[in-house]
């Protein structure tokens, strides 16, 4: 299998995770959401996270020449999160600085289910991508936007006309967040979707995008009101647009890719679950590297399925991002 040397650019927020965790305590935990108690964790760890700050983690282990555009205050943190980013080769030139706001945390406490998350998104809602320059990505091959709020969410689809205008044979992903998935933020993401060639969501995601997009005016225009599966609610009307792969993960369920072409079901790699958080990212950025490569659909599925599987198996979202060699020698005693 050749490699072939890929350049990327990634829009997307970036936080510091102070995640708390105790493997034997559901119970526990669950009493201790109400105010006014106290839980004890076991262990607790601090690490980078944000859909922009794995993304670009996740590329630069896969041998990708990665750039990042994304926002951080001028604090600690900020210095800290600059400080790992360039550890992990990253290039950091569109790294904007915010002299108002800080750095994004997010607060979560893991047990044996889903994690309970406080997240203060700060800076990240200040990303301003018009103050990327088109012409620096002229030479990329692939743009991926993660998960964005603010006004960034109005302004991507000009941003992409004009890279796109630069760049005709850039690929682009998507991996929208639940903020772009409202009702009221609906026709923006379709403003870009006709120059998008991924999208990827997760299960539940795809229900908040099927409840709202029969109430967008693209689907109104365009689109019989049915029955709200998922083949008629969210597939036909994201690929009529001309995105070529939809890609709806469903965690311990699998996935499946849409294409005009095909339909790929595709079961999950079993491990040791941990933490869910990241998982997305890995997959999402894992599954585009592998279709801009060139790789088929199959392989590009099966490397982010391992990918992702080994992102659960931690409780935060980077130690488990693996690199070239690891994910090839995993590939082959798949």
């Amino acid at each position: 299998m050749s490699h072939k040397y890929l350049q990327a650019f990634v829009i997307g927020g970036v936080t510091i995770d102070h995640i708390f965790f105790n493997n034997n305590a559901s119970a526990e935990f669950t009493e201790a959401i109400e105010y006014g108690n106290k839980i004890d964790f076991e262990n607790s760890i601090v690490s980078i996270g944000g859909g922009g700050g794995n993304v670009s983690t996740s590329f630069s282990r896969l041998g990708v020449d990665v750039s990042l555009c994304s926002r951080i205050g001028k604090d600690l943190q900020g210095s800290e999160v600059q400080k790992i980013l360039k550890k992990e080769k990253i290039n950091l030139n569109n790294l904007q600085i915010d002299n108002v706001n800080a750095t994004g945390n997010a607060f979560i406490a893991q047990s044996n289910g889903d994690p309970l998350i406080m997240a203060h998104r700060a800076a990240n809602n200040e990303i301003n991508i018009n103050l990327i320059d088109p012409s620096n990505l002229n030479n990329v091959n692939l743009l991926y936007i993660s998960s964005l709020s603010g006004a960034a969410i109005n302004d991507l689809s000009i941003f992409i006309k004009n890279v796109k205008k630069a760049n005709p044979d850039l690929f682009i992903a998507i991996n929208p967040g639940s903020t772009q998935l409202k009702e009221n933020n609906l026709d923006a993401l379709y403003n870009c979707l006709s120059m998008t060639d991924m999208m990827i969501v997760n299960k539940k995601e795809s229900i908040i995008l099927s409840e709202n997009l029969q109430r967008t005016s693209y689907y109104i225009r365009n689109c019989k009101l049915g029955v709200l599966d998922e083949k008629s609610a969210i597939v036909s009307p994201i690929l009529n647009l001309g995105v070529k792969y939809l890609c709806v993960t469903k965690a311990s369920d699998g996935s499946v890719l849409y294409s005009p072409k095909e339909v790929v079901n595709f079961k999950a790699i079993e491990t040791i679950y941990k933490n869910g958080l990241g998982a997305g990212d890995a997959f999402g950025s894992t599954l585009a590297y592998g279709i801009v490569q060139g790789y088929s659909v199959r392989q590009s599925l099966l490397l982010a399925s391992l990918n992702a599987a080994s992102v659960v198996s931690k409780f935060d979202t980077q130690s488990g991002l693996l690199y070239l060699d690891q994910l090839l020698s995993m590939q082959k005693k798949s």
